[in-house]
């Protein structure tokens, strides 16, 4: 039987203020719920203590103690995991920018965003190096440099052990075409207040037809996916402009609608992942 008692738990996720092209996630807790969503960013996860549920590319896993996933970039997932005792997950999202430029300096002449073919990996020597890493980050050790080599020893390890050439993955259907279309003009657009009929006549689909395939493609439906676009252009936003100045970029109604769909997304509100993401560490250790 679960614990029903009150039980500490913590939630974190920041932008390391020295470290480039990354974000940090950390949670502390009995269980946790995310219902679909996705990152822009490639999502290393592990969690100590218990296995977790992982719903992915229409499949549903169930990950052991410190294996860790990879979610590619773009692409729907759920996760939930219930307890009667606390467990702690870490959690790594590597920006496209920086996947690019390490898989060309590794591949050579390498155009493509790496594909990462395995959804749960096993491997003890990653698994250890993510969770240092994750640590180091986190408490604030070690130096910057130490952190930004680890960092890249983790990444050029992924795209060589969990890459295959995504150039000769299968040809994109008409159909999957022109929901990319409509991603494509969701991304561009992502502060409009914009209709079916106008994502319809982009797919050229009926509203019906599109909000039926959008959803079986992406696995969201399409007022989720401008949402979700939102919230990834508003944190980098944030380390330049007010909530409140933000919230209106975003094509939010108000800094409340904002902040709830923020915290819905992200699992904490705008001014803690500001106060998260701003924690300077001390550059001489």
């Amino acid at each position: 039987m679960i614990n029903t008692n009150k039980v500490y738990q913590e939630r974190r996720v920041w932008q390391p203020k020295h470290i480039d092209n990354i974000e940090i996630a950390y949670r502390d807790s009995s269980a946790f719920n995310l219902p679909a969503h996705f990152h822009e960013e490639l999502e290393i996860t592990l969690m100590q203590g218990s296995n977790w549920n992982f719903d992915y590319r229409g499949e549903k896993f169930t990950v052991p103690p410190f294996s860790f996933t990879l979610t590619q970039p773009g692409e729907t997932h759920k996760a939930s995991f219930e307890s009667d005792f606390n467990c702690r997950f870490y959690g790594l999202r590597v920006k496209a920018d920086l996947l690019k430029q390490l898989a060309e300096e590794i591949k050579g002449n390498y155009q493509y965003l790496p594909f990462f073919s395995t959804p749960v990996a096993s491997d003890k020597e990653l698994s250890q190096l993510i969770f240092t890493f994750h640590v180091l980050v986190k408490n604030s050790k070690g130096s910057i440099l130490k952190q930004q080599s680890l960092l890249l020893q983790i990444v050029e390890k992924l795209i060589l052990r969990y890459t295959q050439d995504s150039s000769n993955l299968k040809y994109i259907g008409k159909e999957n075409q022109s929901i990319q279309r409509v991603k494509d003009y969701l991304n561009d657009n992502y502060a409009k207040n914009i209709s079916l009929e106008e994502l319809a006549r982009i797919a050229n689909f009926s509203p019906f037809y599109l909000n039926r395939a959008f959803r079986k493609q992406v696995g969201i439906p399409p007022h989720k996916y401008q949402t979700q676009i939102r919230i990834a252009r508003a944190k980098n936003l944030l380390n330049n402009l007010s909530i409140s100045q933000v919230a209106v970029k975003t094509g939010f109604s108000s800094q409340s609608h904002f902040g709830w769909h923020f915290k819905k997304v992200m699992g904490v509100t705008p001014k803690k992942y500001v106060k998260e993401s701003n924690i300077l560490i001390d550059a001489n250790i």
